[in-house]
């Protein structure tokens, strides 16, 4: 993932601590997931957490359980609804 040679180190670590707080888990259970997805590195934690919540609401499940299913399938996260 080239892209990522064109981030500073402090908005990569921005966008996963940030992205890790939204979901509410750990932020190496984020970078593990970027680590199979690594597009999540450099995705604004606003349009990933738009992403999630526009899922969640329209399949009326729990963001948690959303949650946990993207850590196992990352490209979740970045799908657009």
């Amino acid at each position: 993932q080239p892209s990522l040679f064109c981030q500073s180190p402090d908005t990569l670590d921005k966008n996963v601590t940030e992205s890790a707080k939204r979901f509410d888990i750990e932020k190496k259970e984020f970078v593990s997931a970027a680590l199979k997805r690594p597009s999540l590195f450099f995705m604004s934690p606003d349009t990933l957490d738009k992403n999630v919540t526009e899922v969640v609401n329209r399949f009326d499940i729990e963001k948690k359980e959303f949650v946990n299913a993207a850590l196992k399938q990352p490209s979740l996260f970045s799908m657009s609804p």
